[in-house]
């Protein structure tokens, strides 16, 4: 053999000895994403198991046989900047509720509020991982050196591995989605409440609880804020705290706590406001313009399945709930009615259906229409309020919202960011209006919403073995370091949280920006 032809042999040895290294680099890289995006939306932290089970995996397949993970991957990398929102895996029940209750115009409106880089980060991996399937599709070069047999075994070790790793880590996020997933489905009437009321005094003939959402206490005119976000609010005559502080950051976690008993972190959803006033003779009614499932929504809906009569609007636009209270309030009952509202959800420009938006502030169209959307609720409140005076009967009215927002800076103004660390995720505004309340006054004390089941036995005028004798909200002793709940419903200290952006800061851009 000629030295040109040992030199062609000895250079095409050394090429495909290079594409199968480069090859292996590559797969590497692919297993690494499959395995880092996966951890992330499922975990919301990585493991080295899980890397090494995606690492096994890829190289036991055939080329053709991973197009199934590749696409996969590809779909987990339009869900990052979701997963990246809920902090610690979208694998949890506050993800289940959004999955079941939301539509494409509201997946739309989601990624639209969300910040830039969020989005940006998610197309990037997405570009990186698709040029990775690119790249391994060109290199058609058998790995050499692999058996698959023994790739096949090592598959195997690594798939027993990852499934004893995954039920340690899962189970409980699992356990907790399937009851709440089975609730949704299960058509039998739920669960009876240990409630007893031992005695009744009710003062008013009508009752409204006003669920607001996604509302900060800070960007309200009534609570500060310079400009006038709440103008018939801030004329009312109310007792207002200064200082409420939400169970959760988000509707899932947080509507089930605002209305039932907790005992020791643990939720008794079957022990709520709706069944305490049911046993107190009350007629009650829910009504809302959250979920398009109407009752199938996991959250609201396990305590609203409870009401005597159920009206869920298939559009969230909550002005449509007016003439529905209006109806409702003409019956001669004595009733108490449970008003949920879309308020400011995110994406809040879609919120207003046509509302006017007065802001025109160089703080980004997110920011503006939130606080026109505080407008709107402002009007909602002041008129079920009028329609309440209307009935010439007893009446008394307690609004609060939900949970507050985060927001970040992004592209020139803020763009919404929930993150379960921030204070101001949890700083939300609580007022009771009633007849006879002939005076304006704020209460300087911070309250826990974890008190609110002993709220409503005071202001129903009911004692029950579960609740607190004559618990008065606005002058009992402040909560001292209330406990908040993050997404996986761990409490922690509202003290230990960080300060997010203050509305302070944001009317300062405004200023500045003039």
């Amino acid at each position: 053999m000629s030295l040109t032809a040992d030199k062609k042999i000895f250079k095409y040895n050394n090429d495909k000895k290079y594409i199968s290294i480069i090859k292996i680099i590559i797969l590497i890289l692919s297993s690494f994403f499959s395995a880092w995006v996966f951890q992330y939306i499922c975990f919301g932290r990585p493991t080295f198991i899980v890397s090494a089970f995606f690492f096994c995996l890829v190289l036991s397949l055939y080329d053709k046989s991973r197009l199934g993970l590749n696409i996969f991957t590809l779909l987990l990398a339009l869900v990052y900047p979701a997963a990246k929102v809920f902090g610690s895996g979208v694998v949890q029940t506050a993800a289940l509720d959004v999955v079941l209750t939301t539509n494409f115009e509201e997946t739309v409106g989601f990624h639209e509020v969300l910040p830039s880089y969020l989005l940006i980060q998610g197309g990037a991996i997405f570009v990186v991982y698709l040029l990775l399937i690119i790249f391994n599709k060109r290199l058609s070069v058998k790995l050499s050196g692999i058996k698959r047999l023994y790739s096949y075994l090592v598959t195997a070790v690594a798939c027993i591995c990852v499934c004893i790793y995954g039920y340690k880590a899962f189970e409980p996020r699992v356990s907790e989605m399937i009851e709440a997933y089975s609730f949704i489905v299960d058509e039998q009437e739920p669960k009876e409440t240990d409630f007893k009321i031992l005695s009744q005094i009710s003062k008013y003939d009508n009752y409204v609880v006003i669920i607001g959402e996604s509302m900060r206490s800070d960007f309200m005119s009534t609570y500060g804020f310079p400009l006038k976000t709440t103008p018939f609010i801030d004329k009312m005559n109310k007792h207002y705290i200064s200082n409420f502080i939400s169970p959760a950051p988000n509707t899932t976690i947080s509507v089930p706590r605002f209305l039932s008993l907790t005992v020791d972190g643990k939720l008794q959803d079957n022990n709520n406001a709706v069944t305490m006033a049911k046993l107190a003779g009350f007629d009650t009614h829910w009504i809302s313009s959250q979920g398009y499932s109407g009752i199938s929504c996991s959250s609201a809906g396990r305590v609203a399945r409870y009401a005597d009569h159920k009206t869920f609007v298939p559009v969230q636009n909550d002005f449509v709930l007016l003439p529905i209270i209006e109806k409702t309030l003409k019956d001669n009952h004595k009733k108490v009615i449970f008003v949920h509202i879309v308020g400011s959800h995110e994406n809040p420009c879609s919120k207003l259906f046509g509302y006017p938006n007065n802001y025109k502030y160089n703080v980004g169209k997110v920011m503006n229409c939130y606080l026109a959307t505080y407008n709107k609720t402002d009007e909602f409140v002041h008129k079920v309020v009028e329609m309440l005076k209307a009935t010439s009967k007893s009446y008394s009215l307690v609004y609060f919202a939900d949970h507050g927002l985060n927001f970040v800076e992004s592209s020139g103004g803020y763009k919404i960011f929930r993150d379960p660390e921030i204070k101001q995720s949890y700083e939300v505004p609580l007022f009771v209006v009633a007849s006879d309340i002939n005076d304006n006054h704020e209460y300087e004390v911070t309250r826990s919403a974890f008190n609110m089941i002993d709220f409503y036995a005071s202001w129903l005028g009911v004692k029950t073995n579960l609740t607190r004798d004559d618990y008065d909200i606005f002058t009992a002793e402040s909560d001292e370091n209330p406990l908040v709940a993050d997404y996986e419903n761990t409490l922690n200290p509202y003290n230990e949280k960080k300060d997010g952006i203050k509305a302070s800061d944001v009317f300062k851009k405004m200023v500045d920006a003039k």
